[in-house]
């Protein structure tokens, strides 16, 4: 592309028109940017309550092998059972539903509470280093935990029991490298 021939203006009133087009390319191109950086959200996997629905679904089980096999089952065992059944997919849920994490294009947040809630929100710039925890169970199903290292000495954030969080810290580090290149006027590449 060639050079743009500059019309009969004065050199200075030329200079300014070419740093104005430049600053404006520059913040078009920085809100573009932004706008592509989107946030991710995610809670607690359900496999971390794996014991609990097992546990139910072999109470759940017993009794229907109790029922079949023609025994008599006492009403008061069958309203117990279904109710912890209830209790406990109930309870599993509420814990779940109580704790998010998000990575948006400035922070990690990490929220927590029902009807009152607790955000912290930790500076992508304050992040040092990303730590995954998982033992061989958690391997084969896809979970784990992950640990977010913080510039402040004995910082941690601890985000627990996440769905593939390979995935999870592949995202972060992006956004990290992202804002970094953002912030020293780079381009993203």
């Amino acid at each position: 592309m060639g050079r743009v021939k500059r019309p009969n203006v004065k050199k200075e009133t030329w200079d300014v028109a070419i740093k104005t087009n430049k600053f404006i390319r520059q913040n078009l191109f920085l809100n573009t940017q932004k706008k592509k950086m989107k946030s991710l959200k995610i809670r607690n996997s359900r496999k971390i309550y794996f014991p609990i629905y097992l546990m139910v679904i072999l109470l759940i089980t017993l009794i229907i092998s109790i029922k079949l096999l023609g025994l008599n089952l006492n009403i008061l065992a069958f309203g117990g059972a279904a109710i912890f059944a209830l209790i406990s997919f109930g309870a599993t849920e509420i814990h779940r539903l109580g704790r998010a994490y998000q990575i948006t294009p400035n922070f990690l947040e990490h929220t927590q509470g029902y009807l009152s809630k607790r955000i912290k929100k930790i500076s992508l710039a304050s992040i040092s280093d990303v730590d995954l925890k998982q033992t061989l169970w958690q391997r084969i199903i896809k979970f784990g935990d992950v640990h977010v290292h913080l510039f402040s000495e004995g910082s941690l954030v601890h985000v627990k029991g996440i769905n593939k969080p390979h995935e999870f810290i592949e995202y972060l580090e992006e956004m990290i490298s992202l804002r970094k290149r953002l912030e020293q006027g780079g381009t993203l590449k």
